[in-house]
């Protein structure tokens, strides 16, 4: 006999036992999906509608919470977790909440878990304590929003099939992000989701001028910005490379054309993001993700890295002078100095603020309004310029928020992830379980990108960090079970 929860599992709908559920449960993905572009492109006019849809969605979610986590997969890439309380994530997360309350299921034990209802603790601790206090409802619910999100993916993806699902909509809204990138290059256009279509400040600038280099447009998608597009792709990515991979081995032919087709359009709808952080990360991760088949498999991926980058950057003058640029004029400054003495600068700015408030920080988001009265001791900007940028350093940006005891906790988070990861892929493999151990590998190289990157951008334009720490913990939660019903069985026989 079958348990409610696993025949009201969506996968079973793909399979094609219900044509009906299959298509409501299609439908409400792509309601998700439009939530994000329908809320920013139409903030006031259509706002109304954009509420309805989202409780449609978060309806579908009450019935069926596989569903959620499907449609959460997918909008990621054009919402989370900006201005939460207005998207779908946080109607999707509630219902998974009220799901589980409900009697679903029971959330297991959880050292991540654990650490991150102290880490979303001290978050309200530290609003409740800031000088400033702004936009701390919008703030208080997306932190609070992490936990639950964890909380559902650990109880609800309760098996590979559910993981596995979860990953191909990852990967869908990835390569249909990069097709839209693409477009945009040939035809030099932006969706209402640009940040730069929300600034009236641009005046008489024209697009390219306004969001380009070198007279190149650097393209955004449904990401808001260039670097939060290359970033999405750059952790999408290993969840198209490893199978690929995998394919090659096993001389899958037609999986591996169509991945590598995906990881093609993908990739080149990156580099025209034009951003360094993500260039030097994904650099990193190829090694990382290498370095798991062996030396030659290093020397291998260096080799072609070298080989394919050093034509790219001679060919390509932006791409060669967007590195050049880091010590040339920074933008954030209104090219006032070189981009590596404003952000030294921006991180003594930084430091000071952890002095004046070492134990809970100045509060969640609370930076930019604490950063005028310590502006006059560093000369930073030319006079009369107001554009107020983030830190660019994750760790610096989160004990500046949360103080010492913040990043410590964020930090245990990060470490914690990792190691349920490393001990995922040791059972599975054991277990010869390899395609969800290429899949737990595929969130750590992705995780490893993420901790590159966030040494030189702020944690608000990683919008994938509390989606990979949830999905590792569903995958721990899934190998350790399996682990532990292959010894039951051992002691059986």
């Amino acid at each position: 006999m079958m348990s409610a929860a696993e025949t009201a599992s969506i996968p079973e709908w793909l399979l094609g036992r219900s044509r009906q559920k299959s298509r409501l449960a299609v439908a409400a993905v792509l309601i998700g999906l439009a939530i994000s572009i329908v809320m920013l492109a139409s903030p006031n006019a259509l706002q109304g509608l954009g509420i309805i849809l989202g409780m449609i969605a978060a309806v579908a979610a009450l019935l069926w919470p596989q569903l959620a986590v499907y449609a959460l997969a997918a909008d990621i890439i054009a919402t989370w977790p900006q201005s939460a309380p207005k998207y779908i994530g946080v109607l999707l997360v509630l219902a998974m909440t009220w799901r589980i309350l409900t009697g679903y299921a029971r959330p297991r034990k959880d050292k991540i878990l654990l650490v991150m209802i102290a880490f979303t603790v001290l978050a309200w601790i530290s609003m409740i304590l800031s000088p400033t206090k702004q936009d701390i409802t919008t703030t208080a619910v997306t932190y609070s929003s992490f936990v639950v999100m964890y909380w559902a993916f650990i109880t609800l993806l309760s098996s590979e099939k559910l993981i596995r699902n979860t990953i191909v909509f990852l990967v869908l809204a990835g390569l249909g992000a990069a097709l839209i990138g693409l477009a945009q290059m040939f035809l030099h256009f932006t969706l209402p989701t640009s940040l730069y279509q929300q600034v009236e400040a641009l005046g008489e600038m024209t697009l390219v001028d306004a969001q380009g280099f070198m007279g190149r447009l650097r393209v955004d998608s449904v990401a808001a910005q260039p670097v939060l597009f290359a970033f999405s792709l750059q952790t999408v990515a290993p969840f198209v490379i490893l199978p690929l991979v995998s394919a090659w081995r096993t001389r899958n032919q037609l999986l591996f054309l169509a991945l590598l087709v995906c990881l093609m359009t993908m990739a080149a709808a990156w580099t025209q993001t034009y951003a360094r952080t993500s260039y030097v990360a994904v650099a990193v991760m190829l090694i990382w993700g290498a370095s798991k088949y062996g030396r030659r498999a290093v020397v291998t991926v260096v080799v072609a890295a070298a080989l394919l980058a050093g034509p790219l950057l001679l060919v390509s003058e932006p791409i060669r002078d967007r590195f050049v640029s880091v010590f040339t004029g920074a933008e954030e400054a209104g090219a006032y100095m070189s981009s590596v003495e404003w952000r030294l600068g921006m991180w003594q700015v930084g430091l000071q603020m952890v002095a004046d408030h070492p134990l809970t920080g100045v509060g969640p988001g609370q930076f930019m309004y604490n950063f005028k009265q310590y502006l006059p001791n560093y000369q930073l900007m030319p006079p009369g310029y107001e554009v107020i940028s983030p830190l660019h350093n994750t760790f610096l940006a989160t004990t500046v928020d949360l103080g010492l005891l913040g990043l410590a906790l964020f930090v245990v988070m990060l470490w914690l992830t990792m190691r349920t990861l490393w001990r995922a892929q040791r059972e599975l493999r054991a277990n010869d379980r390899h395609t969800m151990a290429d899949m737990a590998m595929a969130v750590e190289v992705a995780m490893v990108g993420l901790l590159v990157s966030m040494l030189f951008a702020d944690l608000e334009r990683f919008r994938y960090v509390w989606f990979l720490i949830a999905l590792a913990g569903a995958i721990g939660g899934v190998a350790t079970t399996g682990a532990r019903n292959r010894t039951t069985a051992q002691e059986g026989t």
